[in-house]
């Protein structure tokens, strides 16, 4: 592959993944175009060369952001499946009612679950905890309640 052809093709695989491709997909056996790398030697692009590195680095950021805001888009559209709806007639022949269109809300709350889990594990600005800056200088009160005499004169009796 040509010096020309590498960066061309760096560029469309840097542009996928800001896409929201996966990486994983985009060099796997079965798809890859023909002048794409394989996935080792890609990743062996990235250790050659720094700027590689900063670009792929960037575009997996880019990635999770249009992850994020898929969210909110598979949140507002509905999601349908058709169920076929079937009756034997007395003959015993199998036939078509109907076709339902239902919302399939579990799917959904998959698709959201895994951008979630994704963008919290891939970008530390969308992790699911908190955390707690404990080198500020600033005091804290604890109160502490132990009781009144009253509650010592009840246990007595």
């Amino acid at each position: 592959m040509a010096i020309k052809d590498k960066e061309t093709v760096f560029d469309e695989i840097i542009e996928r993944l800001c896409n929201g491709e996966l990486i994983c997909k985009i060099l796997s056996k079965d798809e890859r175009p023909k002048n794409y790398p394989t996935f080792s030697t890609f990743f062996e692009w990235l250790e050659k060369e720094e700027t590689k590195a900063e670009r792929y680095a960037r575009a997996r950021a880019i990635g999770i952001e249009k992850e994020v805001d898929e969210i909110r888009q598979i949140a507002d559209e509905p999601l349908f499946y058709e169920e076929e709806e079937w009756t034997t007639d007395e003959n015993g022949n199998k036939k078509l009612v109907k076709v339902v269109k239902k919302m399939n809300h579990q799917q959904k709350a998959q698709m959201i679950d895994v951008r979630k889990w994704r963008a919290g594990k891939m970008s530390g600005k969308y992790a699911n905890k908190a955390t707690v800056d404990l080198n500020q200088n600033k005091k804290i009160n604890i109160v502490l309640d132990l009781g009144t005499d009253e509650d010592d004169e009840d246990e007595d009796e």
